[in-house]
């Protein structure tokens, strides 16, 4: 193998394993909305309070998507250190779920074309090949892209209307995910955890949260060391998110 040779396999071995080093990850656009600046958020969802999820939609209630959706944001409420409730009767506040995508649009990437000068080189016969431009055409491509959107709501019960169903919104967050994929439950782990990083978060700020793909598996992890009685939850990584 010539010196030249031996250089080209070197970068190539390079990049492959810079390419492996860096993990994949969940691009997520959060918002939210709170009355926290105001009032310490202690003050209204003191440590200890006790939690109920329900879905935006009632007719999801006994769906087994929304059952595991709302286990794992239940999960997550948990290490922040509230108690999860399985009445909304017997809990503080009641945490909504709304989950959604739109129909898609179509999307056209493109790389426009350029001509650069390739270096000369040494051949094998002693020769040399002097410098020559080269033309590269770029490319075009074209996508699918559904946008997925997820948005939570913690509620408490207004008494001051008594014999009404009146509530008052405390909080709330919306996550936005762009995917050529509209399902959500590969991407849902990562969107639950995105509306939560460093809650409360700032109010009225649009952040970009980025979390790596093997987040979900590092949950269930954890769950299942803090509870050998549970059992494993079917991996749900296996499709491109």
């Amino acid at each position: 193998m010539t010196r030249k040779s031996f250089s080209l396999a070197l970068v190539v071995i390079l990049l492959i394993l810079s390419g492996c080093a860096q993990p994949r990850s969940i691009q997520t656009s959060v918002t939210r909305f709170h009355q926290f600046e105001q009032q310490p958020l202690a003050q209204h969802l003191p440590p200890g309070s006790v939690f109920h999820v329900k879905p935006a939609d009632k007719t999801l209630s006994k769906s087994p998507e929304f059952q595991l959706y709302a286990k794992d944001l239940s999960r997550l409420l948990e290490d922040l250190g509230y108690v999860s409730g399985d009445h909304a009767q017997n809990a503080d506040f009641t945490v909504v779920l709304q989950y959604e995508s739109d129909k898609g649009r179509q999307e056209i990437l493109s790389y426009p074309g350029h001509t650069y000068l390739r270096p000369g080189y040494w051949v094998r016969n002693g020769s040399y090949r002097p410098p020559y431009w080269v033309r590269d055409p770029g490319w075009v491509e074209t996508r699918f892209v559904y946008r997925r959107k997820v948005k939570i709501f913690f509620e408490i019960e207004d008494n001051i209307a008594e014999g009404l169903e009146n509530h008052e919104v405390i909080f709330e967050a919306t996550a936005l995910n762009d995917s050529e994929s509209l399902h959500f439950s590969s991407v849902m782990p990562y969107m639950l955890h995105a509306l939560l990083e460093n809650f409360p978060g700032k109010n009225g700020v649009v952040e970009k949260i980025s979390l790596p793909f093997a987040l979900e598996k590092e949950n269930n992890q954890e769950s299942d060391d803090s509870n050998e009685k549970e059992t494993d939850e079917p991996d749900r990584n296996t499709e491109d998110p």
